[in-house]
């Protein structure tokens, strides 16, 4: 189960984001974030930490920490790009 969670996690912060909960979408993130850095996926990782920065940019908080390890993480995984975020308010 662990390791569905960090994807859930964000399908639900999504939701809660279109519906103007960005506080319970940090919160969902945090969540997936956790789940994804104690089964190692660097890549589930890197990607809840894009999206959280999102959530404060979206929030009017810095998202620089949260951006930079993100691409951080990317980079120790070999991606060559960072996906633009699914988070967008309605």
């Amino acid at each position: 189960y662990k390791v569905f969670e960090p994807r859930a996690s964000r399908e639900l912060a999504l939701l809660k984001v279109q519906q103007g909960h960005a506080k319970e979408a940090e919160t969902l993130l945090k969540r997936g974030l956790k789940a994804a850095r104690e089964c190692g996926m660097l890549y589930e990782e890197a990607l809840a930490l894009s999206e959280l920065a999102e959530v404060a940019r979206i929030s009017g908080r810095s998202a620089e920490p949260e951006r930079s390890e993100a691409a951080r993480l990317f980079r120790l995984t070999g991606s060559t790009w960072e996906r633009s975020s699914s988070v967008h308010p309605t």
